[in-house]
């Protein structure tokens, strides 16, 4: 209005698109960072956090203290595992070993393909050609899975590289339990599809999981081993949403609660300080599940500081070192360390042992289970629907709160939030942060509004641009836009 009036212009000549550039300018004028003044303008669409992790974390509403975090309640069961499925899960659980022994950035990998190709047809024991035969002779889930190995098999003989196959076999493989079990493909109808792959979709939404169903679909009908059938795969049912709908996060505080949880009776004893380590690496540094499930003892670097080197990962982009001193509360990082050596004890010092495994389970565990497990204990302490992956989106979240206090400590004078209390929050940390961001040179003039801390954070999290970072994994960007206004 102030601008309107100090000009010889009149407000009707003032579109919105003008007003929205004036507010940009302004908004940057105040040292807000153009990724804020994105989100505000409507450039960049976001996921907020949900209203119960708001009026939780910043609100007070619901707050409890870390003594009374852990509810009682009977645990909710965790997701539906291949070996609750008698011999026939046991060949799906053994087809998914030998397919996880393929990485993404792997070096001869033709020849290990192969191999791993040989060891699935080892498994099914069946060509396209006599399952279509002997179809009566399986049961449907024996069926169904015998269908998913000769598809992988394909997949590994083809022209896709690594990171596709590995992308196209874990939609399906995340899908299988319960939308794949029921009947065998080869008696399913053109509604067992949509209504089986619209329910999958709905339960593993990925930006990849419609196109890996239509090559899962068309490989099957191509081999006869289901009928012909007609998909309308451009429906609304099998696209990616691009709404953006609200994340469940967990504050530091609940998070200790949830690692004291892991201690409870429907954990396994045997792996509870896995879980722990394992959990410690999604919400301190946002590691994947599976990156933290494919860490060897190699990967773990203890000078001239600790740094862990993630290697087995989603992109080439999520390739990256993370220095841990810089991200890591103290005791957290001691207790990684203290895993890591009483692994390089047990296994006699081979640095290319797994890091989350055992003397009695000397593989690695199955990535999703450890993950299911983690799901219960978080879900155990937090009365809102949390998984494994809220970790990292936690991670994320409270990584731009972090860096705004690194850079502008005077913002949050005054402000009362216990939140800000915790150590993620204060020194040493927030120095190490800026040590991380600028070296040991102070930052250059424009380089802390100018969006340095997301560019940070997009490499940290392993993703290729930070348009992604934003749009999914950044939930307190009006929180930010607050503190800084």
């Amino acid at each position: 209005a102030e601008l309107m009036t100090n000009t010889a212009f009149s407000p009707s000549l003032f579109s919105m698109e003008i007003l929205v550039h004036v507010a940009t300018v302004v908004a940057m004028m105040e040292n807000m960072p153009p990724f804020a003044v994105a989100v505000h303008t409507g450039q960049v669409s976001i996921s907020p956090m949900t209203d119960g992790s708001f009026n939780r974390l910043f609100l007070l509403k619901g707050l409890r203290g870390t003594e009374t975090l852990v509810r009682r309640q009977r645990p909710v069961k965790p997701r539906q595992r291949a070996s609750t499925h008698g011999p026939d899960g046991e060949l799906f659980q053994q087809i998914e070993q030998a397919r996880h022994r393929l990485h993404r950035e792997q070096a001869d990998a033709r020849t290990i393909r192969g191999l791993i190709a040989g060891r699935i047809f080892q498994l099914v024991e069946v060509t396209e050609t006599e399952l279509v035969d002997r179809a009566e002779q399986f049961t449907a889930l024996g069926y169904n899975v015998r269908c998913y190995g000769l598809w992988l098999i394909r997949l590994l003989r083809g022209k896709d590289d690594n990171g596709t196959v590995a992308t196209r076999a874990s939609a399906i493989a995340a899908a299988f339990f319960p939308y794949f079990v029921g009947s065998p493909f080869c008696r399913w109808s053109e509604l067992d599809w949509i209504s089986n792959l619209a329910s999958a979709m709905d339960d593993h939404e990925t930006s990849q999981a419609t196109a890996s169903y239509r090559r899962f679909v068309d490989f099957l009908v191509e081999a006869r081993l289901t009928p012909k059938t007609t998909i309308p795969w451009q429906a609304q049912a099998f696209r990616k949403s691009a709404l953006h709908y609200p994340v469940q996060m967990l504050s530091p505080q609940e998070f200790e609660a949830a690692l004291a949880a892991s201690s409870l009776h429907f954990i396994p004893a045997g792996i509870r300080p896995l879980l722990r380590v394992k959990m410690i690496l999604g919400f301190d540094l946002g590691l994947r599940s599976m990156e933290a499930t494919n860490l060897k003892l190699r990967h773990f670097i203890r000078e001239p500081e600790p740094v862990i080197e993630i290697r087995i990962t989603k992109t080439a982009s999520g390739i990256r070192n993370l220095h841990l001193s810089k991200l890591m509360v103290v005791h957290h990082l001691v207790e990684i360390w203290q895993f890591v050596d009483q692994r390089y004890r047990e296994t006699g010092g081979n640095l290319d042992a797994p890091l989350l495994a055992t003397v009695e389970h000397p593989e690695p565990y199955d990535s999703s289970y450890l993950a299911s497990l983690a799901g219960l204990v978080l879900r155990e302490v937090i009365a809102e629907n949390l998984c494994f992956h809220h970790l990292r989106h936690s991670f994320a979240s409270w990584f731009l709160l972090r860096w705004l206090r690194a850079v502008r400590p005077d913002l949050f004078n005054g402000v009362n939030i216990p939140l800000f209390e915790q150590q993620i929050f204060e020194e040493p940390l927030l120095s190490a942060l800026r040590q991380l961001l600028f070296g040991l040179r102070e930052p250059k003039i424009g380089e802390v509004a100018f969006s340095h801390g997301l560019v940070a954070l997009c490499r940290l999290l392993g993703h290729s641009s930070p348009a992604t970072t934003l749009s999914s994994y950044c939930h307190t960007v009006d929180v930010l836009s607050n503190l800084i206004l």
